[in-house]
């Protein structure tokens, strides 16, 4: 009998294509990560990302159309910024309804157009098709010094684990409005020397696995120092996704600096909520009553 997407999963996907390529080219990382990452000399590289937005999965036509278009840049933004690099270009594919209202369609433009300025991004060309639904596909290129890049398999035993801002909101307002962490990002490339780091888009259970997948190690989390969203749950801020805030382990020894250091207090909180251990500790979270338990491993999956 035929296997169908649905049931093998997008990650079992993704890794079946990473095998055909896997060591047969020049990139320094290619997939397995939020960006490849690519020299141009002994001390730059260059990031690419690629994120697509599909009408019905990530938003709805009722939704703003410059809302939209905000989404599908900061999506791959905060990719670029999860690498410790600076996004710089942009190229961006419209599939769009022949039906379509043209200024829905210029205002989703014009979202994009609107946070690339924000973030210095030039846009430099794509494509347009015509389609059934909106589709919106965005690359970003960015740049980076070479020690600076951060990638997921870098989390040590001992480290600390931080996130950014709060959990649990996305699919309510925050995955329209949210803000990369691009310019906090930058702060800690130039700052500190971070471990391994990630955006949390499928969650925060599913995305913290894939570092320490990566790395080859465990965690404990407090579920006491989960920075959860107004009128929301932990396993909102567990699983549910879309939060593109920063997601990173750093040597102890750093952490109190950190969060001294921190320049974004009043706009961004900055949480450490748990410690990276032995892979063999597995991702375990210490409830109210200081006992570690196990939680399901999962997030968002197109498939």
């Amino acid at each position: 009998m035929l296997k169908l997407l649905k049931d093998v999963g997008e990650l079992e996907f993704i890794r079946y294509i990473a095998r055909q390529i896997e060591g047969k080219g020049t990139a320094l990382k290619g997939i397995g990560d939020d960006a490849a990452v690519v020299s141009i000399n002994a001390d730059y590289v260059m990031l690419f990302t690629a994120d697509m937005l599909v009408e019905g999965v990530h938003f709805l036509r009722t939704q703003r159309a410059c809302s939209i278009g905000h989404k599908a840049i900061s999506c791959s933004l905060s990719d670029i910024a999860a690498m410790g690099a600076t996004p710089k270009y942009a190229l961006i594919t419209l599939g769009l309804p022949k039906k379509l209202n043209f200024l829905f369609a210029k205002n989703i433009f014009r979202g994009i157009l609107k946070t690339a300025k924000f973030f210095n991004v030039e846009i430099i060309g794509g494509d347009t098709v015509c389609s059934e639904k909106i589709i919106i596909d965005v690359f970003v290129c960015g740049t980076a010094k070479q020690q600076n890049v951060i990638l997921r398999s870098g989390a040590k035993y001992g480290d600390c684990i931080f996130v950014t801002g709060s959990l649990g909101n996305s699919q309510k307002t925050k995955h329209l409005h949210f803000t990369p962490r691009v310019e906090e990002a930058n702060f800690l490339t130039r700052n500190f020397k971070l471990n391994a780091m990630i955006d949390v888009s499928d969650g925060l259970i599913c995305d913290l696995n894939h570092i320490l997948k990566a790395s080859k190690v465990g965690a404990l989390l407090e579920e006491s120092k989960i920075p959860l969203s107004k009128n929301c749950f932990l396993n909102d801020a567990y699983y549910t996704g879309e939060e593109f805030e920063l997601l990173f382990t750093l040597p102890e020894k750093y952490s109190q600096q950190l969060i001294s250091k921190w320049p974004f207090k009043r706009q961004v909180r900055l949480s450490c909520i748990g410690r990276i251990m032995p892979q063999k500790f597995g991702l375990k979270i210490k409830n109210k009553k200081g006992i570690p338990k196990k939680n399901k491993i999962y997030g968002y999956n197109h498939f």
